[in-house]
């Protein structure tokens, strides 16, 4: 026998409200309108597969369901048809719940915490215009009365109804696109009134009829439309009750754009018990459309402005920050703080409505104005606070508030204060910060400050202090020698040493116990050798700290531990996913266990202190490598492995306590490249790579993200078994890198020769012309977002600030990228360099008959100066013919890269022709990224690069001119514009006087 409680599709006439209301719900659930999910949430989603929007409504299966696209892909690939097309019908009843369209985020599953975060990117910074949104209003009465009223706005037909008055009013807005009513399930009606926003964007605005055109006046940056959508939101809100005539107050929690709402034809499963209507927790109940009026078109009739506009957004502007964490212009003085917190009781206890949360605490920490916060009458030691640019309280200490707190009206803390006091209040002093004021000044100052190498190391110095408190990413461009990395080694201990002063100075003060900041302070270099020679460079500094630590990479520790055993093979990611482990760290425990006990050991050395014991230090200087760093947040197992008292658990939750520790709390990123920014792909292995992920998704129905290694493992396999596609330099690890990248169609370029063109000669025998045409995928990198903390990257080129200034053309202001260029020094005296044109600077040919002098190469010059006194040959030519030349005495332009172990040593360099693959992707970065003449300035960078190991800044007094020596062929010389700045963006100056001389041994 069944029992009678057991959860059911409940019936309409099992609500407990009267009769004649069941027949409303009953008549609507016969008609089965359902124009917003035909004319906007399907016809969206539709547009955002044809690759026409940006943006779709996000559809929710479960309540507490995660702002990602998981539950809807889920639900798609459950609802194909045999035609491709989708089964809406079933779509719409599983998805119980719907927000305004988002842009599709992204997911790193390192970063999920049950209850707390969902791994995605937030939705708030996912707002996009997709052409319309839905204003939703819901008043949760108490009981079936207030229900019963609900209904009877809408009772008899559309045009006659209560609601009809609101409809009118609303359509005076050209913008309205009428409304939708849904029965929520319980007690309650959700009113999604929806909008055209089409008009707030040019490029959406030109597409559409006549009177949508006629409407735009300016865009609307998408990250507006929040705060704009609540003004509007308030607005209609006003409207609704006026001609409702009724005292009713909607849910405020729906001003929020992305707040989930009620879809049209779900079916909601009941999740609590006390049900007004008796059902129990399991029970399902339809979500009937009681009543929609929706259009496509201007309602006809309306004289009104719209209700989203660019008036409004100009009054939402001044209130929008421009980046996270800004400093407060004004300081509260000490002996003003009572008067202060004496308005502030008032005015948020008049704005909230309570006088709790209480304030009580208001201080200047240096930086920022604080305001701390009593939550109840038993809360005697404040630890609420909020923080000058920020309007979100952070909650903490006894009788804590549920849920999220902010200030009243929208406002941050600084802006609260700027209202209740005048500019020239006599509570504040102006602070005008010193962070900004230098950002402002420091480029110019420097170029009329620098005038030797003494004053211009001082500058530099001062500026880069600075630089080092700025928060979000930095990049500094400056001379090579210039003493960066030790200036901000210098600053970043002088920093952490102040901030920990000032958080012990507030925590007593508050009664609090003190605690100090957590977290490292990462230097990263793209070698060993230079991660080893910084390190040597912060010990020798005065005061420095006891904790310094070079971390290597899983592999080096790996390959070390092998040495041990040479009889074992090297396992890879490859061969633990196909042994069905989660990483190669797992796999080599279980496979190797006297490899992975030699592991132990290595690591433990690393961390050993003066007592002979391996002891975690979270507050130390580690050094690592580029690689290690930018993948260093999402390598869970990597962080817990390297923490000297991990369990050797591979469990995610056993791992996760450990690796949290393993987090960085400034960076310093030194030397950075072109390819740390940016990234450029042929055609064929992004291609292969996308297969790869259709691969993983079709056994597991997983995403890349979501699917485990074995899964990805395997899918590589099996793709590379049906494509045939084989490449040394294309592995596993390689597919997963660029699979993560999710390129798009935008990301797609072709090799522009006619724009940039290279070489001479015909185009059908110039071996760069022919490449015109060929296809690569690239876009900027976020690595440095991930690591959740402040980054410096430093370089003494030119392509990585031109590529930054391209990325922040187009990123929102929290991802842009503050730029420091301090290379333009008019006042300082230019070393001069031999530009030698040699024939003989080209790659080795290979060799048939008789060896001539014209068959020479790189190879035979490099013997050559080699054994008439030159010290070391830089050039990317030599690496087949390493048993030539004695150890250490040729290197590639990268290995040189940074060096400080080059002084005084004679060097020559060899500029020799790019490969065809190197000059495609130079010449795609340009086009992606709009510079002009991108071989050129690589080929500066590199040899500038090298000039800077002996001569500028690291001149050593008693040189000769002719220490360091360019060697280039006369057609190279020609091709890259004779190594000038001219052309190159944001360069005035040459660093080096270059003297044309004809080779002579």
């Amino acid at each position: 026998m069944k029992n009678r409680n057991s959860p059911r599709r409940r019936d309409i006439n099992e609500l407990a409200i009267s009769p004649k209301h069941k027949k409303q719900l009953e008549r609507a659930q016969n008609r089965y309108s359902n124009d917003l999910a035909e004319k906007y949430l399907i016809e969206t989603f539709d547009r955002f597969r044809n690759e026409e929007t940006e943006g779709f409504p996000h559809l929710f299966k479960r309540e507490k369901g995660a702002f990602m696209h998981f539950d809807l892909m889920k639900m798609l690939d459950d609802c194909e048809k045999d035609n491709g097309d989708f089964d809406w019908d079933a779509i719409q009843q599983q998805s119980t719940l719907f927000c305004n369209p988002l842009g599709e985020g992204e997911y790193d599953q390192n970063k999920r915490i049950p209850g707390k975060s969902s791994g995605g990117t937030p939705p708030g910074q996912r707002i996009v215009n997709a052409g319309w949104l839905c204003l939703t209003y819901e008043y949760d009465g108490l009981d079936g009365a207030d229900l019963e009223m609900q209904l009877d706005w809408f009772a008899g037909k559309p045009e006659n109804c209560s609601f009809a008055k609101v409809h009118s009013a609303l359509s005076k807005y050209p913008d309205y696109r009428g409304y939708c009513v849904v029965f929520s399930g319980h007690k309650s009606l959700h009113i999604h009134t929806v909008w055209d926003i089409r008009h707030l964007s040019k490029e959406l605005s030109q597409n559409t009829t006549k009177p949508i055109k006629t409407l735009w006046s300016g865009d609307v940056p998408d990250e507006a439309l929040g705060p704009l959508y609540r003004m509007a939101w308030a607005d209609v809100a006003e409207v609704i009750t006026d001609k409702l005539d009724t005292n009713i107050t909607f849910d405020t929690r729906l001003r929020s754009l992305v707040q989930k709402r009620r879809s049209p034809w779900g079916v909601r499963t009941i999740s609590k018990s006390g049900n007004i209507h008796g059902f129990h927790v399991g029970d399902q109940v339809v979500q009937t459309v009681v009543q929609e009026r929706i259009n496509n078109s201007v309602p006809r009739g309306a004289k009104n402005a719209p209700l989203f506009s660019i008036n409004k957004y100009n009054k939402v502007a001044p209130l929008m920050r421009d980046s996270q964490r800004r400093p407060s212009n004004r300081a509260v003085r000490c002996d003003a703080r009572s008067a202060v917190i004496d308005k502030l009781k008032t005015y948020l206890a008049d704005q909230w409505g309570s006088g709790f949360p209480e304030p009580v605490e208001i201080q200047f920490d240096g930086i920022h104005n604080i305001l701390f916060f009593r939550n109840d009458v038993h809360d005697i030691h404040p630890s609420t606070m909020v923080q000058g640019d920020f309007r979100r309280l952070i909650l903490a200490g006894r009788g804590a508030p549920a849920g999220d707190v902010f200030l009243p009206n929208d406002l941050s803390l600084d802006e609260t204060l700027d209202l209740l006091f005048p500019e020239d209040s006599s509570e504040f002093v102006s602070h005008q910060s010193r962070r900004l004021r230098d950002r402002m000044i420091g480029p110019r100052r420097f170029a009329a400050k620098a005038t030797d190498k003494e004053s211009a190391r001082n500058e530099a110095g001062r500026i880069l202090r600075c630089v080092s408190d700025f928060s979000g990413l930095t990049l500094v461009q400056a001379p090579e020698g210039l003493g960066k990395t030790y200036a901000l080694l210098n600053s970043a201990m002088e920093l952490r040493w102040d901030e920990d002063a000032v958080r012990y100075q507030n925590a007593v003060a508050r009664g609090d116990t003190p605690e100090l900041t957590k977290g490292f302070t990462v230097v990263s270099c793209s070698s060993y050798l230079q991660l080893h020679e910084k390190r040597d460079e912060l010990l020798h500094m005065p005061d420095s700290p006891a904790n310094a630590i070079v971390l290597p990479s899983i592999s080096k520790i790996y390959h070390e531990a092998l040495e041990q055993f040479p009889e074992q093979t090297a396992l890879t990611t490859r061969d633990a996913g196909d042994h069905e482990y989660r990483s190669l760290i797992e796999a080599i425990q279980a496979i190797q266990p006297h490899v992975y006990a030699r592991m132990k050991v290595l690591r433990d050395e690393l961390w050993k202190c003066e007592d002979g014991t391996a002891r975690f230090q979270s507050d130390a200087f580690v050094f690592m490598v580029h690689d290690l760093l930018k993948v260093w947040p999402h390598a869970l197992y990597t962080r817990a492995f390297l923490h000297p008292e991990f369990q050797d658990e591979f469990d995610p939750d056993e791992a996760k306590p450990y690796a949290d520790q393993m987090l960085p709390y400034r960076v310093i990123f030194d030397e950075v490249s072109w390819n740390d920014l940016v990234v450029v792909y042929d055609e064929e292995i992004v291609l292969f790579a996308a297969s790869v992920r259709e691969q993983c998704k079709k056994p597991s129905g997983k995403g890349w993200d979501d699917a485990t290694l074995s899964e990805r493992t395997h899918a590589y396999g099996v793709t590379l078994q049906k494509t045939g596609v084989s490449r040394k330099d294309f592995g596993f690890e390689d597919c997963d890198a660029i699979v993560r990248l999710n390129f798009k169609a935008e990301d797609r370029f072709a090799v522009d020769t006619e724009t940039i063109p290279f070489g001479k000669g015909r185009s059908d025998k110039n071996i760069y012309a022919v490449t015109h045409g060929n296809a690569y995928y690239s876009k900027s990198l976020r690595w440095f977002r991930s690591l959740g903390c402040p980054v410096i990257i430093l370089t003494t080129e030119d392509l990585p600030r031109l590529i930054a200034k391209a990325i922040n053309q187009t990123a929102s202001n929290a991802d842009k990228i503050t730029i420091i260029n301090l290379t333009n020094t008019p006042h300082l005296q230019r070393d001069t360099v031999d530009l030698v044109l040699e024939e003989r600077v080209r790659g080795p040919r290979k060799q048939t008959g008789d060896f001539e002098k014209s068959d020479q190469s790189v190879v035979e010059l490099a013997e050559e100066l080699l054994a008439n006194g030159w010290d070391h040959v830089i050039s990317d030519k030599l690496g087949n013919a390493k048993d030539k030349f004695e150890p250490g005495t040729t290197m590639t332009h990268v290995a040189a890269r940074g060096r400080n172990d080059l002084v005084g040593k004679r060097i020559a360099t060899f500029a020799t022709y790019p490969s065809v693959n190197e000059f495609e992707r130079l010449n795609v970065l340009g086009v992606a990224f709009d510079i002009a003449n991108p071989i050129a300035v690589s080929f500066r960078d590199k040899i500038y690069q090298d000039l800077g190991r002996n001569l500028g800044f690291r001149y050593v007094p008693g040189q000769t001119e002719s220490m360091h020596a360019v060697f280039i062929k006369p057609s190279l010389f020609r091709d890259i514009n004779k190594l000038s700045c001219e052309g190159i963006e944001g360069i005035g100056y040459d660093r080096y006087n270059f003297r044309l001389l004809p080779y002579s041994t």
